[in-house]
């Protein structure tokens, strides 16, 4: 077998050099737009305070495309803190970041639906807030790491499910 072949595939190792390009593009491009970060209450269920992360660039202009992130944790853990590196990159490609809780199965509900449920009400909380948070809310990207992931398709594949705080936006219902 050839020096630096991976046995399996055949295909060079590249992992070391990837890694350090990584490196040292996160050294000189990371933070280099100035952003603001604000959290927000998008939602009261019961005691729960459902906050939000926003994430967005200082310099004043036109709206900005949004992305909306979901934490990760199997539907029964984590936190919106998990995305902060994500939503950094996100503003600095011009975006504006969020990154939000949601109620977690077997500590607040034992329903995914109420996850749901809580992604779909920081979308529309997200949308509603257009002006104060400077974006476009006709360019709302939604995603997530894992289970958040799974909930950001999850909030477009379920369009009749709606908590009873729903309500409609003028670009569209979520």
């Amino acid at each position: 077998m050839k020096k630096g072949y991976h046995r399996f595939t055949g295909t060079r190792l590249i992992a070391l050099p990837v890694c350090l390009l990584l490196l040292v593009h996160h050294a000189f491009c990371a933070d280099s737009t100035a952003y603001q970060q604000h959290a927000y209450v998008y939602k009261n269920a019961g005691s729960n305070e459902l906050k939000l992360d926003v994430f967005s660039p200082v310099a004043a202009g036109k709206s900005r495309p949004v992305i909306i992130l979901f934490h990760g944790g199997s539907w029964v853990s984590g936190q919106r803190d998990q995305l902060y590196w994500q939503c950094k990159y996100f503003v600095q490609q011009g975006m504006v970041a969020i990154t939000a809780d949601y109620r977690l199965i077997g500590q607040d509900t034992t329903r995914k639906d109420i996850c749901i449920m809580d992604a779909k009400s920081a979308i529309r909380w997200v949308k509603s807030h257009a002006a104060l948070l400077n974006i476009d809310s006709g360019m709302v990207i939604t995603g997530g790491a894992s289970a958040g992931g799974h909930l950001a398709i999850m909030t477009v594949l379920n369009p009749g499910l709606y908590d009873c705080f729903h309500f409609r936006t003028g670009t569209g219902i979520i």
